[in-house]
């Protein structure tokens, strides 16, 4: 090969790498100026996170969930109950206690409760039975239709 071909292959390759560094030098600060307001931005949403999880209340967060629970516990039976129905069932349930499995009339039934619920077209009809004497109560509440 030719020395003064030798020489301008040389001269390209120096001129290539030359830019090369600077292209690369030029977008490596550009990358660590990003990279820095990435690692405040990060320190800022820590400090934030900290903050909120020193201010969180976990019993009042447990205690306000475990209430949910009950609320839909004590509303579901197949169907949504109305505050109104959950009065009339638990008055029932706690006058055949007394008079039923209480005096010892009859055998305990083990807090056992036979519930009927029919559907009508417009809306439930809920009736709760005493296994023990046999009465039945319908404690619908059609206002909640």
């Amino acid at each position: 090969m030719d020395i003064c071909l030798q020489i301008q292959m040389f001269i390209w390759y120096s001129t290539i790498v030359i830019n090369m560094k600077a292209i690369f030098w030029t977008n490596f600060d550009k990358s660590i100026d990003q990279i820095k307001d990435q690692y405040h931005s990060m320190e800022e949403s820590v400090k934030e996170m900290q903050q909120t999880l020193q201010e969180w209340n976990k019993d009042k967060e447990i205690q306000e969930l475990n209430d949910r629970i009950k609320w839909i516990y004590n509303h579901s039976l197949c169907t949504n109950l109305s505050d109104k129905e959950i009065a009339d069932l638990q008055a029932f349930r706690q006058k055949h206690y007394e008079t039923c499995c209480g005096n010892g009339k009859y055998k305990s039934n083990g807090n056992n409760w036979i519930y009927d619920i029919g559907g009508t077209g417009l809306g439930h009809i809920i009736k709760i039975t005493c296994p023990e004497c046999g009465e039945t109560e319908d404690v619908t509440d059609i206002d909640n239709w």
